[in-house]
């Protein structure tokens, strides 16, 4: 059934070129609302075929990709990214990070509070600069890998504040979850 629907579609698509005689395209049009996102108005291959049913038979793989494009494009999926690009993208994105970001003294990688913190950034750095890579596809969450190596997220509170117990006097400050427990200056010293 699936290939009866294919070769039905694949009609609208096969063309014969003007001024030619026994010559075939596949010609499609991008549809209105992808035409931004995949940078062209309409797909046309050149078919070497001589007669129609040749031509039809030849367009099927056109068909298909042209399909498969479009669903990507309508996933946000579009294009597609590779691990490169992706790296590529979050290192500019580290570049460019905001000065207010707290800078880490050693490594220069920014600092964010949260990790929260760290997605809002990454959101309107790609926004901006690369508007595919939208929140929740494909692209953007590779992207978001290869940022999260770019940078560091503190999560810890690193002093809670003075607490006056049940008798009414005052606790001194307990440090909780800080970076450097005790006995990781040993580990460095051995490294």
């Amino acid at each position: 059934m699936a290939n009866t629907d294919t070769i039905c579609e694949i009609h609208r698509y096969i063309h014969p070129r003007p001024g030619r005689r026994n010559s075939w395209w596949f010609r499609r049009r991008v549809p209105l609302d992808l035409i931004p996102l995949i940078g062209q108005n309409e797909w046309r291959f050149t078919l070497k075929a001589r007669n129609r049913d040749d031509a039809v038979a030849e367009a099927i793989p056109h068909l298909a990709r042209t399909n498969e494009t479009i669903q990507l494009a309508r996933r946000g999926d579009w294009p597609p990214i590779t691990g490169e690009g992706a790296e590529f993208i979050a290192y500019k994105w580290r570049c460019s990070c905001p000065a207010e970001i707290q800078e880490y003294e050693f490594s220069g990688d920014p600092v964010f509070r949260d990790d929260a913190a760290f997605t809002a950034s990454l959101t309107a750095y790609l926004a901006e600069h690369w508007p595919f890579a939208k929140h929740g596809t494909r692209a953007f969450d590779e992207i978001k890998g290869y940022a999260r190596g770019e940078c560091r997220i503190e999560t810890f509170e690193r002093v809670r504040p003075v607490q006056v117990g049940p008798d009414g006097k005052e606790r001194e400050p307990v440090l909780l979850n800080h970076p450097d427990p005790a006995g990781s200056d040993l580990i460095r010293e051995w490294a």
